[in-house]
């Protein structure tokens, strides 16, 4: 298959059922299309992203809530997989 980003012949990279040719042109695309760091890493929120006076309730505590809404500590992942809040927002 070839790279959908920049028509290479070869496309081994497969991201969401689309074929790239390395890991740059993965992030070229994402970059290109408006997404952030984040969105190549952790998969989409099931919760929206929740008020900033929360964050700063995060910061300052031990536990916080990954984004499918488990609890989960500042700095971890829930058993699904996903990140904190403050993991994913960098």
């Amino acid at each position: 298959m070839p790279c959908d980003r920049c028509g290479a012949k070869s496309g081994s990279v497969i991201v969401s059922g689309r074929s790239f040719c390395s890991a740059l042109c993965v992030a070229l695309n994402y970059y290109s299309r408006g997404l952030r760091e984040a969105d190549l890493f952790w998969p989409k929120p099931h919760m929206p992203r929740p008020p900033e006076e929360q964050f700063e309730r995060w910061r300052n505590g031990e536990t916080c809530e990954a984004t499918d809404g488990c609890p989960v500590a500042v700095d971890g992942w829930c058993l699904h997989g996903y990140p904190s809040w403050l993991i994913y927002e960098g």
